[in-house]
């Protein structure tokens, strides 16, 4: 259950969510630079005669897997902080006629699979902006009034419709009350309204977070920063994009 009293109503909240993710996965889309396909990451990440056995197999079996998830991906050179999250990856094999390996014989990316590090490293940099971004609106629903939300962020107005119920898009001043401890917030606010207002200029911004993808990226978390950083503090919330 979400703390009560808050500025946006439930609708309004779960439509925030909802864009926020959705501007998340168009700039993941547009700005990360892919130069590698679906068979370079599978050679990447498993040994030559893994895959020669896996596309050999493929086609033979009654109950074939070609879907595979491997967590906590191992990689050189993936430093981009000390509290950087692991990688996961899901795979679809099918268009490699391959089955999918079991998890135990993923490999260790190597200097070969820097284009695919340096993707991970550039996607994880936008991610961040983001969770900024929902920790700026995260504050702001259980700390300010619709009113002092609306006047001080007024880039939350772009990511909750008018047609919900409820007092955002009102301009009611009697709503408007100052926020205690909002002077620790200024940078955060600034910065996150850039993040938004480019990721709204984007072009074909609905296209962009729609890609048929065979392969999908995402963060893993442990419980502890869950609490600073999602949605929600019971159970982990990973957001999922597509690589290729």
């Amino acid at each position: 259950m979400r703390r009560l009293p808050t500025a946006l109503t439930q609708d309004q909240f779960n439509a925030l969510k909802g864009n926020i993710n959705h501007l998340e996965a168009a700039c993941i889309a547009q700005c990360v630079q892919r130069t590698f396909d679906v068979v370079n990451v599978v050679s990447w990440l498993f040994h030559d005669d893994t895959i020669s056995a896996m596309k050999n197999a493929f086609g033979r079996t009654y109950h074939a897997v070609n879907q595979g998830i491997y967590t906590d991906l191992v990689m050189k050179n993936f430093d981009v902080d000390s509290v950087a999250p692991r990688v996961s990856i899901s795979i679809d094999f099918e268009p490699m006629k391959m089955l999918a390996p079991a998890d135990h014989l993923l490999q260790e990316a190597g200097e070969d699979a820097m284009p695919l590090i340096y993707c991970f490293k550039h996607m994880y940099e936008i991610h961040r902006e983001w969770q900024q971004v929902r920790d700026v609106a995260k504050w702001l629903d259980i700390n300010a009034t619709a009113g002092a939300m609306r006047s001080i962020w007024p880039c939350v107005l772009a990511l909750v419709p008018d047609k919900l119920p409820g007092s955002l898009h009102q301009c009611q001043g009697q709503r408007y009350r100052e926020v205690p401890g909002i002077g620790e917030w200024v940078e955060r606010l600034r910065s996150t309204t850039y993040t938004i207002a480019s990721a709204l200029l984007l072009p074909q911004l609905d296209a962009a977070a729609k890609i048929d993808s065979s392969i999908k990226v995402w963060f893993n978390y442990s419980r502890e920063r869950v609490i600073t950083e999602t949605w929600d503090r019971e159970r982990v919330i990973t957001e999922m994009w597509d690589l290729v």
